[in-house]
Order: structure tokens, then C-alpha cells, then sequence
């Protein structure tokens, strides 16, 4: 998708903003501050959206 950010905050929040006006989405998750978001894709299949992460989780 164009114009896609996404934020891993310090609660352990994802914080996605797609598309410019569309509304932004927060996923809770329990990934850590030394979490490193390395590749996000957006999938969309039957009718439904996926995100797939790689991370890395740095000592």
C-alpha cells in the first residue's frame, strides 16, 4: 500500500496509518521496546486484510 507507516510505541502498541485520511488502527500486542519492525506487508484475501511482520528483537 502507498503511504503506509507504522509505529511500534512504547507500550507495545502498533500503530498503523494508511492511505492518508484513512482512519488510523492501534493493535494491542505484547512485543517488546527492543522490538525492530523490519518488514510489513499488508495481504488482502477473501475479503479480509492480513498484516504479516518481520522483526527483530535486539538485546
Amino acid at each position: 500500500m502507498k503511504s503506509t507507516a507504522i509505529k511500534l510505541l512504547e507500550d507495545g502498541t502498533l500503530k498503523l496509518s494508511m492511505c492518508g485520511k484513512a482512519e488510523r488502527i492501534e493493535l494491542k500486542t505484547n512485543l517488546s521496546r527492543n522490538t525492530v519492525i523490519k518488514q510489513a506487508t499488508f495481504v488482502y484475501d477473501s475479503g479480509r486484510y492480513y498484516l504479516h511482520l518481520a522483526i527483530e528483537v535486539v538485546k
